[in-house]
């Protein structure tokens, strides 16, 4: 025990006692809580028992009484085993139990002072029930149930109540407390005992040790002590040489080991040498074959798949080079994909038509990769696929990924036959051999190594082939913002029309599409267009609406047209503005042309006619395209469904202020950067003031003259160069 209560552990038992203390304490205080609860609950339950039933007493009525009394019994928080109520002649009138031999024993005991019950475990309540002597019989359902007060009210029954003694909560909620801290108490005591213990094993091992050292030392006879101290000093000395040799041992043997390692090294450089000069000379031999075959076919096989075959070989042969590197470049895939297009997959002989899905955040991003390299690998696959494909429509996709890790992910489908079993054997093992029908298979093998990617081909019969190509790359994001705010497409081939609408949104923050001509025109009546992309029909006999509604379409929008190439010709002769080949490709569409100074587009808000016709026609006499508007809210409504290069806005409008339309218009997106000039017959300083903070950029005083359109037609042409 005085090991227990030593210095190094007092504040363990310190804790214990404060918390055996704490525990003791709260459970005094939860347990005058829960007599205090108790006492409210009963209290509450007399009460709403002795109101609720005045009325079933005085109306004679027990079986209600007998129904109430269940109910309380049931939803009670407090444990009762019975109720019952008794009239005033010590009968008993209702209750919730069947039996009778409590109530006999309860009858005798109704005097509340006297309260005496033979059940130890159960705690009796007996509470009179008192009425107001002037309540009648007739009056008893007008009146309220609240009885009057005691002082003048009369007896009526008694209410007994028969309550269950719940057990201590505090026992309840402590014992598990006091049973944990018996717990800890017992380890602390072995964890103390433990460390005890092992605290004499170590100062008996160190007595038993210094013993042994006294003994070796020291000599009882004094003759021997010169003896023993020259033997111990020729020990420490032959143990200082052996220790000397040993240290210059483990010297010469490092360096052993240091010149073995060297001589391993270069062995093994020599080795890889030697087998890097094999492997060059069996790839150049391998080389040589296939220039020498092709050489000796050349004279059986068409000029194109001549040159074609060259090509191929030519890159198979500077892919092995020794001195071969990756050349890797930050690209816009948009403009590596307008590039590749024109250089590898443009046939004018191929009745097979590309439809391109390309990425909407294509702009977002430089990738990271060798695009000759990555190039030439899909230009293999297309190829192969126009081979195999059955359906003139091939997809062509591309995406960049960020999970698991970043990779530039194409897709090529198309319905026709399975890629050859050979692409898959080549795609693979790595062949040292390769024929010379596997010549596209083999240098995609070698181009997928370089770039560390992969090629899954994925074949259903009846359905269609799709290839997966992912190459790892990396990038970095451009500040490159959308080149147009709305964009309208329309094509009536509803298979490529969602692919072109997922393409556009790369440069067009809203993407409408249209799948008929004949709805062109109300469609362009209810949205905003800043670019109409037309994919027009095969023969303009398909056309819903008349040429001359497309040329007027191009005097008000920007419009970019594509065609079939073998009816470009013929649109072109028929339109006012160019017309390309198909495919669509938004690397074709992503610098937005300079409208010329007719497409520019004015509104001019005045309520005086007179002046609006003046000013409409000097406008329009350079060229300009001028809309009017009256009032304030027609000028909002004309600037909601319009866009204009500039406004001008008069001050004093029938319906609403200049200054008043021309915040309005700030708000709308589209008339955030469109320049508002104030048109007014004068215009003071603090006028001027008020004009620029309700957002209006300069002030123009009527009437205009020569040099007031002059700076009108400056304000235009600075805009149109921003």
């Amino acid at each position: 025990m005085k090991q227990l209560l030593s210095r190094p552990f007092w504040p363990f038992f310190l804790i214990i006692a404060a918390l055996a203390a704490a525990i003791t304490a709260s459970g005094l205080l939860l347990q005058q809580w829960h007599q205090q609860q108790t006492a409210l609950q009963i209290q509450l339950l007399n009460s709403s028992a002795s109101l609720l039933s005045i009325r079933p007493l005085q109306q004679k009525k027990p079986a209600a009484l007998q129904v109430t009394l269940q109910a309380m019994q049931k939803h009670s928080a407090l444990p009762i085993r019975a109720m019952a109520v008794f009239d005033q002649s010590q009968k008993v009138f209702a209750s919730t139990s069947k039996a009778e031999s409590w109530l006999e024993q309860a009858a005798q005991s109704l005097d509340p002072e006297q309260v005496e019950f033979s059940d130890p475990g159960v705690q009796l309540i007996s509470t009179p029930i008192w009425a107001d002597r002037t309540i009648t019989d007739s009056s008893l359902s007008e009146r309220s149930d609240v009885p009057a007060p005691a002082v003048s009210s009369r007896q009526l029954g008694y209410l007994l109540v028969l309550l269950d003694k719940p057990p201590t909560p505090a026992m309840k909620v402590l014992s598990p407390l006091l049973l944990l801290m018996f717990i800890v108490c017992g380890l602390i005591w072995l964890g103390i005992r433990q460390i005890k213990q092992f605290q004499c094993k170590q100062i008996e091992q160190f007595a038993m040790q210094l013993q042994l050292d006294n003994v070796d030392a020291g000599d009882t006879d004094p003759t021997m002590q010169p003896l023993v101290k020259a033997w111990l000093d020729k020990l420490q000395y032959s143990q200082l040489q052996a220790n000397e040799q040993m240290n210059e041992l483990q010297t010469k043997i490092a360096q052993l080991d240091r010149q073995f390692q060297a001589s391993q090294q270069t062995t093994a450089l020599l080795s890889d040498k030697q087998q890097q000069m094999l492997e060059q000379l069996q790839g150049a031999s391998l080389l040589l074959g296939h220039w020498q075959q092709l050489a000796s076919n050349a004279a059986r096989q068409s000029p194109s798949l001549l040159v074609r075959q060259l090509k191929l070989l030519s890159l198979y042969t500077r892919l092995n080079d020794p001195d071969f590197i990756l050349q890797p470049d930050a690209v816009l895939m948009p403009d590596w994909l307008q590039n590749f297009y024109t250089e590898y997959l443009l046939d004018l002989n191929s009745a097979h038509l590309f439809i391109f899905d390309e990425d909407p955040q294509a702009y977002a991003f430089k990738v990271n990769i060798d695009p000759m390299l990555l190039a030439n690998l899909v230009g293999l696959l297309a190829f192969m696929s126009k081979k195999l494909a059955s359906e003139p429509e091939i997809i062509f996709s591309y995406r960049l990924l960020e999970v698991p890790h970043r990779q530039l992910k194409i897709n090529i489908k198309y319905v026709g036959r399975s890629f050859p079993e050979r692409w898959h054997q080549k795609l693979a093992t790595t062949s040292d051999k390769m024929l010379p029908d596997e010549m596209e298979a083999e240098v995609s093998r070698s181009i997928l190594q370089w770039l560390n990617g992969s090629l899954q081909i994925d074949s259903i019969d009846d359905v269609g082939t799709q290839l997966e190509l992912l190459v790892p790359v990396s990038w970095q994001k451009t500040n490159t913002a959308k080149f147009y705010q709305s964009i309208l497409l329309v094509d009536e081939k509803e298979c490529r029309l969602p692919l072109a609408k997922q393409s556009l949104a790369a440069i067009g923050e809203q993407v409408h599409s249209c799948p008929s001509y004949a709805q062109l025109n109300e469609m362009v009546q209810r949205r905003l267009v800043d670019l109409l992309v037309l994919v027009l029909p095969d023969q303009p006999t398909q056309l819903a609406v008349t040429v001359d509604e497309l040329n007027a379409l191009s005097q008000r929008y920007s419009v970019q047209a594509l065609a079939k190439q073998d009816s470009v010709t013929q649109w072109q002769s028929l339109l006012s503005f160019p017309v390309r080949a198909m495919p669509l490709l938004i690397g074709q569409l992503s610098e937005p042309e300079p409208q010329p100074l007719a497409l520019q587009q004015l509104l001019v808000v005045d309520d005086n006619l007179t002046n609006l016709s003046y000013v409409r026609a000097v406008l329009a006499l350079e060229g300009l395209r001028i809309d009017i508007a009256m009032t304030g809210d027609e000028a909002i409504k004309m600037a909601t469904n319009n866009r204009y290069q500039l406004i001008l806005m008069d001050i004093q409008l029938p319906d609403l202020p200049g200054t008043e339309v021309t915040k309005q218009i700030r708000q709308l997106r589209h008339h955030q950067q469109t320049v508002i000039l104030a048109f007014t017959a004068h215009a003071l300083p603090d006028e001027i003031a008020s004009f620029r903070l309700a957002g209006m950029d300069d002030v123009l005083i009527k009437p205009l003259d020569t040099q007031k359109i002059a700076h009108i037609l400056g304000r235009i042409k600075a805009l149109d160069q921003s």
